[in-house]
């Protein structure tokens, strides 16, 4: 845990760290900072006499010397928080914590402020909600190109292209597919589940969920259900393949901001994954 120092408020978070709730770290850069700022406010006695509070409850960042100089650069040359990103990174840490979370630009860790972080039972609930958010596919981004977990262009697992159920006629979509594989259950032939977003207006998106057989296979394994989920979870849509089956699909709106699951499964096994429109 990376913390900054600057306000009031982080005294009882040093309070958290001092119990050993969470494991606390700070770069000569902050502690500089916090010198600079405190001494004009406190006098330099006092502010020593803190910093050597601070030095005893956290941990030094170790090698940001080293990093700085393997990055050619010096401390005056980055922001503090460029710099606790930096370290933060390097160390692997679980997150940071910042009175100023809008500061940190480029780092993918979960960054939390001071209040969020005192305002939680635990800092596990502030990780644990983070990669919830993190995990979640934003399908506004595929306007903007983004390929990310897993997803690919439909034409890389579907062939022949196109098919009649791609014609796009509300304008302007963007569709991805992502390889399912379902172990045993598919006897070694995944599947591909393609997700449609057709963007109607600001308002909200039609979206079309839809499942293909790979390779060889023509048609889907009878009793293979694709499922739309609630935002918590609860099958909202299921359709469920036949015997002669060549794909299954199912088409929904939603609103701008709302959140849904799609769920593949046959037998017991299964595959889900979150989205946000």
């Amino acid at each position: 845990m990376l913390m900054a120092l600057h306000r009031e408020d982080t005294i009882r978070l040093l309070e958290r760290i001092d119990r050993g709730e969470i494991e606390g770290y700070v770069t000569k850069a902050s502690l500089k900072q916090f010198l600079d700022k405190s001494e004009k406010l406190r006098g330099f006695k006092e502010t020593i006499e803190i910093i050597r509070i601070l030095v005893d409850i956290l941990k030094q960042c170790s090698n940001e010397d080293k990093l700085l100089k393997n990055a050619q650069l010096a401390n005056d040359d980055l922001d503090v928080e460029a710099i606790e990103q930096l370290c933060a990174e390097n160390m692997n840490l679980g997150a940071i914590i910042a009175p100023n979370p809008e500061k940190f630009s480029w780092t993918s860790l979960p960054i939390i402020s001071v209040e969020e972080c005192l305002g939680r039972l635990s800092l596990e609930q502030s990780l644990l909600q983070y990669r919830e958010e993190s995990n979640v596919v934003n399908l506004t981004e595929w306007f903007k190109t983004n390929l990310d977990g897993g997803w690919q262009p439909v034409q890389e697992l579907v062939s022949p292209q196109p098919r009649p159920v791609f014609r796009d006629t509300y304008g302007r979509q963007q569709e991805r597919a992502k390889l399912i594989d379902l172990g045993l259950e598919l006897a070694g032939n995944p599947v591909v589940l393609i997700i449609t977003l057709l963007e109607v207006n600001e308002e909200g998106a039609s979206i079309r969920a839809q499942v293909y057989p790979t390779g060889e296979a023509l048609t889907l394994p009878p009793n293979l259900k694709l499922s739309v989920l609630t935002e918590t979870g609860d099958v909202f849509r299921e359709v469920t393949a036949r015997s002669d089956d060549e794909f299954i699909k199912y088409q929904f709106e939603a609103q701008r901001g709302d959140h849904f699951g799609i769920q593949v499964a046959l037998g017991e096994v299964s595959f889900r994954e979150r989205f946000r429109v």
